[in-house]
Protein backbone atom coordinates (compact mmCIF):
# COMPACT_ATOMS: atom_id res chain seq x y z
CA UNK A 1 0.00 0.00 0.00
CA UNK A 2 1.31 3.44 -0.96
CA UNK A 3 -0.35 6.43 0.66
CA UNK A 4 -0.18 8.78 -2.32
CA UNK A 5 2.46 11.03 -0.81
CA UNK A 6 0.39 11.79 2.28
CA UNK A 7 3.61 11.87 4.30
CA UNK A 8 5.42 14.31 2.06
CA UNK A 9 6.14 16.63 4.99
CA UNK A 10 8.51 13.97 6.30
CA UNK A 11 9.58 12.13 3.16
CA UNK A 12 9.50 13.77 -0.24
CA UNK A 13 8.30 11.38 -2.91
CA UNK A 14 10.16 11.36 -6.25
CA UNK A 15 7.03 10.18 -8.07
CA UNK A 16 5.44 13.60 -8.51
CA UNK A 17 5.94 14.38 -12.22
CA UNK A 18 6.89 12.61 -15.43
CA UNK A 19 10.51 13.81 -15.37
CA UNK A 20 11.21 12.61 -11.82
CA UNK A 21 9.36 9.33 -12.50
CA UNK A 22 11.53 8.65 -15.55
CA UNK A 23 14.68 9.59 -13.64
CA UNK A 24 14.04 7.23 -10.73
CA UNK A 25 13.00 4.36 -13.00
CA UNK A 26 16.18 4.66 -15.03
CA UNK A 27 18.35 4.90 -11.92
CA UNK A 28 16.92 1.94 -10.05
CA UNK A 29 15.96 -0.41 -12.88
CA UNK A 30 19.62 -1.39 -13.18
CA UNK A 31 20.05 -2.08 -9.45
CA UNK A 32 20.54 -5.84 -9.20
CA UNK A 33 19.66 -5.99 -5.50
CA UNK A 34 16.11 -4.90 -6.31
CA UNK A 35 15.54 -7.25 -9.23
CA UNK A 36 14.16 -10.27 -7.32
CA UNK A 37 11.60 -8.03 -5.63
CA UNK A 38 10.75 -6.28 -8.89
CA UNK A 39 10.23 -9.56 -10.75
CA UNK A 40 7.98 -10.92 -8.02
CA UNK A 41 5.86 -7.75 -7.72
CA UNK A 42 5.45 -7.48 -11.51
CA UNK A 43 4.47 -11.17 -11.76
CA UNK A 44 1.88 -10.92 -8.99
CA UNK A 45 0.38 -7.77 -10.48
CA UNK A 46 0.25 -9.32 -13.97
CA UNK A 47 -1.30 -12.56 -12.65
CA UNK A 48 -3.98 -10.75 -10.71
CA UNK A 49 -4.82 -7.84 -12.98
CA UNK A 50 -3.75 -9.04 -16.43
CA UNK A 51 -1.84 -5.79 -16.88
CA UNK A 52 1.73 -4.57 -16.72
CA UNK A 53 2.88 -1.94 -14.24
CA UNK A 54 2.78 1.55 -15.71
CA UNK A 55 5.54 4.13 -15.22
CA UNK A 56 4.00 5.68 -12.10
CA UNK A 57 3.44 2.28 -10.49
CA UNK A 58 7.05 1.28 -11.20
CA UNK A 59 8.23 4.54 -9.70
CA UNK A 60 6.26 3.92 -6.53
CA UNK A 61 7.61 0.36 -6.41
CA UNK A 62 11.21 1.53 -6.73
CA UNK A 63 10.57 4.32 -4.23
CA UNK A 64 9.36 1.84 -1.62
CA UNK A 65 12.14 -0.66 -2.38
CA UNK A 66 14.78 2.04 -2.07
CA UNK A 67 13.70 2.57 1.53
CA UNK A 68 14.34 -0.99 2.61
CA UNK A 69 17.82 -0.21 3.99
CA UNK A 70 16.72 3.00 5.67
CA UNK A 71 13.80 1.25 7.28
CA UNK A 72 15.43 -2.09 7.99
CA UNK A 73 14.48 -1.55 11.64
CA UNK A 74 10.86 -2.09 10.62
CA UNK A 75 11.53 -5.79 10.89
CA UNK A 76 11.24 -5.39 14.67
CA UNK A 77 8.23 -3.11 14.41
CA UNK A 78 5.33 -3.88 16.72
CA UNK A 79 2.96 -3.71 13.77
CA UNK A 80 4.96 -6.29 11.83
CA UNK A 81 6.00 -8.63 14.61
CA UNK A 82 4.76 -12.17 14.41
CA UNK A 83 4.19 -12.51 18.12
CA UNK A 84 1.25 -10.64 19.55
CA UNK A 85 1.56 -8.45 22.64
CA UNK A 86 -0.98 -8.28 25.40
CA UNK A 87 -2.95 -5.07 25.42
CA UNK A 88 -2.41 -2.54 28.18
CA UNK A 89 -4.14 0.84 28.26
CA UNK A 90 -1.19 2.63 29.87
CA UNK A 91 1.78 1.07 28.12
CA UNK A 92 2.46 -0.29 24.67
CA UNK A 93 5.49 -2.14 23.24
CA UNK A 94 8.45 0.15 22.67
CA UNK A 95 10.70 -2.20 20.71
CA UNK A 96 10.25 -0.58 17.34
CA UNK A 97 11.44 2.35 15.30
CA UNK A 98 9.83 3.73 12.17
CA UNK A 99 12.92 5.42 10.79
CA UNK A 100 12.01 8.92 11.96
CA UNK A 101 13.54 10.56 15.02
CA UNK A 102 10.99 13.19 16.01
CA UNK A 103 7.28 13.74 15.96
CA UNK A 104 4.30 11.69 17.04
CA UNK A 105 2.72 8.60 15.54
CA UNK A 106 -1.03 8.77 16.15
CA UNK A 107 -2.40 5.24 16.25
CA UNK A 108 -5.70 3.52 16.87
CA UNK A 109 -6.33 0.05 18.15
CA UNK A 110 -9.38 -2.02 19.02
CA UNK A 111 -10.04 -4.09 22.10
CA UNK A 112 -13.21 -5.45 23.74
CA UNK A 113 -15.60 -3.39 21.62
CA UNK A 114 -13.73 -0.11 22.18
CA UNK A 115 -11.38 1.90 19.97
CA UNK A 116 -8.37 3.37 21.73
CA UNK A 117 -6.28 6.34 20.69
CA UNK A 118 -2.57 6.11 21.39
CA UNK A 119 0.38 8.41 20.70
CA UNK A 120 3.90 7.13 20.20
CA UNK A 121 6.61 9.72 20.89
CA UNK A 122 9.36 9.10 18.35
CA UNK A 123 12.10 10.94 20.21
CA UNK A 124 11.42 9.06 23.46
CA UNK A 125 10.37 5.82 21.76
CA UNK A 126 7.52 5.44 24.18
CA UNK A 127 3.72 5.50 24.19
CA UNK A 128 1.61 7.99 26.01
CA UNK A 129 -1.23 6.41 28.02
CA UNK A 130 -3.95 5.26 25.61
CA UNK A 131 -7.47 6.58 25.97
CA UNK A 132 -10.85 5.61 24.57
CA UNK A 133 -11.24 7.32 21.19
CA UNK A 134 -14.15 9.77 21.16
CA UNK A 135 -13.85 11.01 17.58
CA UNK A 136 -15.31 9.67 14.36
CA UNK A 137 -14.37 6.02 13.94
CA UNK A 138 -15.26 6.20 10.23
CA UNK A 139 -12.88 9.12 9.67
CA UNK A 140 -10.12 7.43 11.63
CA UNK A 141 -10.33 4.14 9.74
CA UNK A 142 -10.74 5.76 6.30
CA UNK A 143 -7.78 8.10 6.65
CA UNK A 144 -9.89 11.27 7.00
CA UNK A 145 -8.87 11.96 10.58
CA UNK A 146 -6.89 15.23 10.79
CA UNK A 147 -3.13 14.91 11.29
CA UNK A 148 -1.32 15.63 14.51
CA UNK A 149 1.04 18.61 14.17
CA UNK A 150 4.14 18.26 16.27
CA UNK A 151 7.05 20.68 15.79
CA UNK A 152 5.69 21.71 12.42
CA UNK A 153 5.43 18.12 11.15
CA UNK A 154 2.06 16.62 10.23
CA UNK A 155 1.73 12.99 11.29
CA UNK A 156 -1.18 10.92 10.05
CA UNK A 157 -3.08 8.22 11.92
CA UNK A 158 -1.84 4.66 11.84
CA UNK A 159 -4.32 1.83 12.43
CA UNK A 160 -2.63 -0.90 14.45
CA UNK A 161 -5.57 -3.26 14.09
CA UNK A 162 -7.06 -5.57 16.66
CA UNK A 163 -4.92 -6.14 19.74
CA UNK A 164 -6.11 -8.97 21.92
CA UNK A 165 -5.00 -11.60 24.34
CA UNK A 166 -5.42 -14.59 22.04
CA UNK A 167 -2.61 -17.09 22.08
CA UNK A 168 -0.59 -17.16 18.89
CA UNK A 169 -0.96 -20.45 17.01
CA UNK A 170 1.78 -22.95 17.58
CA UNK A 171 3.47 -24.50 14.55
CA UNK A 172 4.39 -28.08 13.75
CA UNK A 173 6.20 -29.56 10.76
CA UNK A 174 5.78 -33.00 9.25
CA UNK A 175 7.26 -34.82 6.27
CA UNK A 176 5.43 -37.65 4.49
CA UNK A 177 8.17 -39.74 2.96
CA UNK A 178 8.22 -41.74 -0.25
CA UNK A 179 7.81 -45.09 1.50
CA UNK A 180 5.18 -44.10 4.06
CA UNK A 181 2.12 -46.36 3.91
CA UNK A 182 -0.34 -45.06 6.49
CA UNK A 183 0.28 -42.12 8.74
CA UNK A 184 -1.99 -40.27 11.16
CA UNK A 185 -1.11 -36.68 12.04
CA UNK A 186 -2.92 -35.11 14.97
CA UNK A 187 -3.32 -31.33 14.86
CA UNK A 188 -3.78 -29.70 18.23
CA UNK A 189 -6.14 -26.86 19.03
CA UNK A 190 -4.76 -23.48 17.91
CA UNK A 191 -2.01 -25.17 15.88
CA UNK A 192 -0.92 -24.91 12.25
CA UNK A 193 0.78 -28.04 10.94
CA UNK A 194 2.89 -27.65 7.79
CA UNK A 195 3.23 -30.87 5.81
CA UNK A 196 5.67 -31.64 3.01
CA UNK A 197 4.46 -34.63 0.99
CA UNK A 198 7.29 -36.12 -1.02
CA UNK A 199 6.75 -37.74 -4.40
CA UNK A 200 5.96 -41.44 -4.26
CA UNK A 201 4.65 -44.23 -6.47
CA UNK A 202 3.53 -46.28 -3.47
CA UNK A 203 0.03 -46.40 -2.03
CA UNK A 204 -0.23 -44.05 0.95
CA UNK A 205 -3.09 -43.15 3.30
CA UNK A 206 -2.56 -39.87 5.14
CA UNK A 207 -5.02 -39.09 7.94
CA UNK A 208 -5.30 -35.69 9.64
CA UNK A 209 -7.15 -35.66 12.95
CA UNK A 210 -8.03 -32.09 13.92
CA UNK A 211 -8.62 -31.35 17.56
CA UNK A 212 -10.61 -28.20 16.84
CA UNK A 213 -12.72 -27.48 13.71
CA UNK A 214 -11.95 -23.73 13.90
CA UNK A 215 -8.33 -23.35 15.06
CA UNK A 216 -6.60 -26.57 14.02
CA UNK A 217 -5.19 -26.01 10.52
CA UNK A 218 -3.10 -27.86 7.96
CA UNK A 219 -0.91 -26.44 5.19
CA UNK A 220 0.26 -29.00 2.61
CA UNK A 221 2.78 -28.70 -0.20
CA UNK A 222 4.73 -31.15 -2.31
CA UNK A 223 3.46 -33.86 -4.68
CA UNK A 224 0.26 -35.90 -4.36
CA UNK A 225 0.57 -39.24 -6.17
CA UNK A 226 -2.10 -41.24 -7.97
CA UNK A 227 -2.33 -43.76 -5.10
CA UNK A 228 -2.43 -41.18 -2.28
CA UNK A 229 -5.53 -40.95 -0.08
CA UNK A 230 -5.89 -37.88 2.15
CA UNK A 231 -8.58 -37.79 4.84
CA UNK A 232 -9.10 -34.87 7.25
CA UNK A 233 -11.71 -34.95 9.98
CA UNK A 234 -12.48 -33.44 13.38
CA UNK A 235 -11.68 -35.53 16.41
CA UNK A 236 -14.84 -34.62 18.30
CA UNK A 237 -18.27 -33.52 17.26
CA UNK A 238 -18.48 -29.89 16.15
CA UNK A 239 -21.16 -29.40 18.79
CA UNK A 240 -18.61 -30.09 21.53
CA UNK A 241 -16.54 -27.04 20.54
CA UNK A 242 -17.07 -23.37 21.27
CA UNK A 243 -18.77 -21.64 18.35
CA UNK A 244 -16.71 -18.63 17.21
CA UNK A 245 -19.04 -15.70 16.56
CA UNK A 246 -19.00 -11.90 16.62
CA UNK A 247 -15.61 -10.40 17.47
CA UNK A 248 -14.04 -13.85 17.80
CA UNK A 249 -14.94 -14.87 14.25
CA UNK A 250 -12.67 -13.97 11.35
CA UNK A 251 -12.39 -14.80 7.67
CA UNK A 252 -8.72 -15.57 8.23
CA UNK A 253 -6.30 -16.09 11.07
CA UNK A 254 -3.06 -14.29 11.95
CA UNK A 255 -1.28 -16.35 9.27
CA UNK A 256 -3.89 -15.18 6.72
CA UNK A 257 -5.18 -18.73 6.34
CA UNK A 258 -8.87 -18.86 5.40
CA UNK A 259 -9.06 -22.63 5.20
CA UNK A 260 -8.78 -25.53 7.60
CA UNK A 261 -6.98 -27.55 4.90
CA UNK A 262 -4.75 -25.60 2.49
CA UNK A 263 -2.78 -27.05 -0.42
CA UNK A 264 -0.27 -24.49 -1.67
CA UNK A 265 2.23 -24.92 -4.53
CA UNK A 266 1.20 -28.55 -4.78
CA UNK A 267 1.50 -30.85 -7.80
CA UNK A 268 -1.30 -33.38 -8.19
CA UNK A 269 -0.81 -36.62 -10.13
CA UNK A 270 -4.14 -38.14 -9.11
CA UNK A 271 -5.06 -38.95 -5.52
CA UNK A 272 -8.22 -38.52 -3.45
CA UNK A 273 -9.16 -35.97 -0.79
CA UNK A 274 -11.90 -36.35 1.84
CA UNK A 275 -12.64 -33.46 4.22
CA UNK A 276 -15.33 -33.54 6.92
CA UNK A 277 -16.89 -31.06 9.37
CA UNK A 278 -14.57 -28.08 8.87
CA UNK A 279 -15.72 -24.77 10.35
CA UNK A 280 -13.18 -22.37 8.79
CA UNK A 281 -14.07 -19.81 6.09
CA UNK A 282 -13.10 -22.47 3.52
CA UNK A 283 -13.24 -26.19 4.17
CA UNK A 284 -10.58 -26.91 1.54
CA UNK A 285 -8.39 -24.39 -0.31
CA UNK A 286 -6.02 -25.03 -3.22
CA UNK A 287 -3.60 -22.18 -4.04
CA UNK A 288 -1.04 -21.99 -6.88
CA UNK A 289 -1.40 -25.70 -7.52
CA UNK A 290 -1.57 -27.74 -10.72
CA UNK A 291 -2.25 -31.21 -12.08
CA UNK A 292 -5.10 -33.72 -11.83
CA UNK A 293 -7.05 -34.80 -8.77
CA UNK A 294 -9.05 -38.02 -9.02
CA UNK A 295 -11.64 -37.20 -6.35
CA UNK A 296 -12.52 -34.48 -3.83
CA UNK A 297 -15.28 -35.01 -1.27
CA UNK A 298 -16.27 -32.37 1.29
CA UNK A 299 -19.02 -32.91 3.85
CA UNK A 300 -20.48 -30.24 6.14
CA UNK A 301 -18.45 -27.07 5.47
CA UNK A 302 -19.17 -23.92 7.47
CA UNK A 303 -18.82 -21.57 4.43
CA UNK A 304 -17.26 -22.44 1.05
CA UNK A 305 -16.67 -26.17 0.76
CA UNK A 306 -13.92 -25.97 -1.90
CA UNK A 307 -12.03 -22.79 -2.84
CA UNK A 308 -9.35 -22.85 -5.56
CA UNK A 309 -7.21 -19.83 -6.49
CA UNK A 310 -4.40 -19.15 -8.99
CA UNK A 311 -4.28 -22.77 -10.09
CA UNK A 312 -4.41 -24.99 -13.17
CA UNK A 313 -6.39 -27.98 -11.96
CA UNK A 314 -8.38 -30.86 -13.45
CA UNK A 315 -10.72 -32.70 -11.07
CA UNK A 316 -12.33 -35.92 -12.22
CA UNK A 317 -15.02 -36.16 -9.53
CA UNK A 318 -16.36 -33.79 -6.85
CA UNK A 319 -18.96 -34.52 -4.19
CA UNK A 320 -20.10 -31.83 -1.74
CA UNK A 321 -22.83 -32.29 0.85
CA UNK A 322 -23.85 -29.23 2.89
CA UNK A 323 -21.91 -25.98 2.48
CA UNK A 324 -22.82 -22.74 4.23
CA UNK A 325 -21.84 -20.73 1.16
CA UNK A 326 -20.59 -21.90 -2.28
CA UNK A 327 -20.03 -25.59 -2.85
CA UNK A 328 -17.21 -24.82 -5.31
CA UNK A 329 -15.57 -21.40 -5.76
CA UNK A 330 -12.67 -20.94 -8.20
CA UNK A 331 -10.80 -17.84 -9.34
CA UNK A 332 -7.83 -16.61 -11.38
CA UNK A 333 -6.92 -19.88 -13.07
CA UNK A 334 -7.73 -22.66 -15.51
CA UNK A 335 -10.07 -25.39 -14.35
CA UNK A 336 -11.61 -28.58 -15.68
CA UNK A 337 -14.30 -30.47 -13.74
CA UNK A 338 -15.44 -33.76 -15.28
CA UNK A 339 -18.19 -34.67 -12.79
CA UNK A 340 -19.65 -32.86 -9.79
CA UNK A 341 -22.51 -33.73 -7.44
CA UNK A 342 -23.22 -30.70 -5.25
CA UNK A 343 -25.97 -30.87 -2.62
CA UNK A 344 -27.29 -28.25 -0.21
CA UNK A 345 -25.14 -25.27 -1.16
CA UNK A 346 -25.90 -22.13 0.87
CA UNK A 347 -25.20 -19.89 -2.11
CA UNK A 348 -23.86 -21.07 -5.49
CA UNK A 349 -23.30 -24.58 -6.75
CA UNK A 350 -20.26 -23.47 -8.76
CA UNK A 351 -18.83 -19.94 -8.88
CA UNK A 352 -16.11 -19.10 -11.43
CA UNK A 353 -14.53 -15.65 -11.16
CA UNK A 354 -11.64 -13.26 -11.69
CA UNK A 355 -10.60 -14.01 -15.26
CA UNK A 356 -10.78 -17.80 -15.03
CA UNK A 357 -11.45 -20.33 -17.75
CA UNK A 358 -13.44 -23.45 -16.88
CA UNK A 359 -14.62 -26.57 -18.68
CA UNK A 360 -17.47 -28.27 -16.81
CA UNK A 361 -18.65 -31.76 -17.71
CA UNK A 362 -21.62 -33.39 -15.97
CA UNK A 363 -22.74 -31.11 -13.16
CA UNK A 364 -25.55 -31.98 -10.73
CA UNK A 365 -26.71 -29.30 -8.28
CA UNK A 366 -29.44 -29.86 -5.71
CA UNK A 367 -30.66 -27.11 -3.38
CA UNK A 368 -28.73 -23.88 -4.01
CA UNK A 369 -29.38 -20.21 -4.64
CA UNK A 370 -27.73 -20.42 -8.08
CA UNK A 371 -26.52 -23.32 -10.21
CA UNK A 372 -23.42 -22.23 -12.19
CA UNK A 373 -22.12 -18.65 -12.22
CA UNK A 374 -19.48 -17.11 -14.52
CA UNK A 375 -18.32 -13.65 -13.48
CA UNK A 376 -15.62 -11.01 -13.88
CA UNK A 377 -14.13 -11.79 -17.30
CA UNK A 378 -14.31 -15.53 -16.80
CA UNK A 379 -15.05 -17.88 -19.68
CA UNK A 380 -17.05 -21.02 -18.90
CA UNK A 381 -18.38 -23.94 -20.92
CA UNK A 382 -20.94 -26.30 -19.38
CA UNK A 383 -21.52 -29.63 -21.11
CA UNK A 384 -24.43 -30.85 -18.97
CA UNK A 385 -26.22 -29.23 -16.04
CA UNK A 386 -28.94 -30.95 -14.05
CA UNK A 387 -30.16 -28.71 -11.24
CA UNK A 388 -33.13 -28.81 -8.87
CA UNK A 389 -34.37 -26.69 -5.96
CA UNK A 390 -32.65 -23.61 -7.38
CA UNK A 391 -33.89 -20.38 -5.75
CA UNK A 392 -32.56 -17.87 -8.30
CA UNK A 393 -30.83 -18.75 -11.60
CA UNK A 394 -29.71 -21.99 -13.21
CA UNK A 395 -26.98 -20.20 -15.19
CA UNK A 396 -25.64 -16.67 -14.72
CA UNK A 397 -23.00 -14.51 -16.38
CA UNK A 398 -22.16 -11.06 -15.04
CA UNK A 399 -19.61 -8.52 -13.87
CA UNK A 400 -19.32 -8.24 -10.08
CA UNK A 401 -16.07 -6.34 -9.50
CA UNK A 402 -15.41 -3.07 -11.25
CA UNK A 403 -11.76 -3.87 -11.98
CA UNK A 404 -12.88 -6.72 -14.26
CA UNK A 405 -15.12 -6.84 -17.30
CA UNK A 406 -18.12 -8.96 -18.21
CA UNK A 407 -18.11 -12.74 -18.32
CA UNK A 408 -19.18 -15.41 -20.80
CA UNK A 409 -20.89 -18.77 -20.43
CA UNK A 410 -21.75 -21.39 -23.06
CA UNK A 411 -23.84 -24.45 -22.27
CA UNK A 412 -24.77 -27.55 -24.27
CA UNK A 413 -27.45 -29.19 -22.09
CA UNK A 414 -29.42 -27.51 -19.31
CA UNK A 415 -31.89 -29.59 -17.29
CA UNK A 416 -33.04 -26.90 -14.88
CA UNK A 417 -36.38 -25.13 -14.51
CA UNK A 418 -35.12 -21.88 -12.98
CA UNK A 419 -34.00 -18.88 -15.04
CA UNK A 420 -30.93 -17.79 -16.98
CA UNK A 421 -29.39 -14.37 -16.37
CA UNK A 422 -26.73 -12.16 -17.91
CA UNK A 423 -25.96 -8.48 -17.36
CA UNK A 424 -25.36 -6.00 -20.24
CA UNK A 425 -21.59 -6.56 -20.07
CA UNK A 426 -21.71 -10.35 -20.36
CA UNK A 427 -22.69 -13.18 -22.69
CA UNK A 428 -24.53 -16.45 -22.24
CA UNK A 429 -25.41 -18.82 -25.11
CA UNK A 430 -26.80 -22.23 -25.84
CA UNK A 431 -24.08 -23.96 -27.83
CA UNK A 432 -26.33 -24.91 -30.75
CA UNK A 433 -27.69 -21.37 -31.19
CA UNK A 434 -24.46 -19.46 -30.69
CA UNK A 435 -23.47 -17.39 -33.72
Amino acid sequence: YYDGNAMNEILDSPCIDSKSIQSLNQKLSSAKSYQPYVDQIEKIYKDRSGKKLDALQKCVMYDVLSLKDQYSSWISSYALQKRRHRFNKTSMPTDFSVGFTKGVVESFTYKDGQYYECQFLLDKKSYQPCSIFKGSIVNALSGQHPPINEEGINTYPWMLGVVDDLTMPTEAFEVIGEKSQQQTIRVKENQVTFVDIQQSHHQRKIIFELENPYTSKIVISGTIGKSDEIHAYVKKSVKEHKKYTGDDASRYDVNLLTSCITFIDTEFDGGTILVEDMQCEDGLNLIRSHGTVDSIKVYHAYQDAIDIDFSNIKIRDIVVKHAGNDCLDVSSGQYSIENANLMHCGDKGISIGERSTAQLGEIIVQDAQDGVVSKDQSSVRVEYLKASEIKHQCLSSFQKKQEFGGASLVYAHNKCDAGIYRDPHSEIHHEETRN
